[in-house]
């Protein structure tokens, strides 16, 4: 492994932040678009 590949512990936690934060954000917008289509469905 070279020494460029190698990550800090505090670099794997914020990429690891990142990532379930996007998560979190896709799974609200998710969420969103089911209550939309519910809201057009029923009317």
């Amino acid at each position: 492994m070279l020494a460029c590949e190698i990550l800090k512990s505090q670099q794997v936690t914020f990429e690891v932040t990142l990532i379930v934060k996007v998560n979190v954000e896709t799974a609200k917008i998710g969420i969103l678009r089911q209550q939309i289509f519910r809201r057009r469905a029923v009317a």
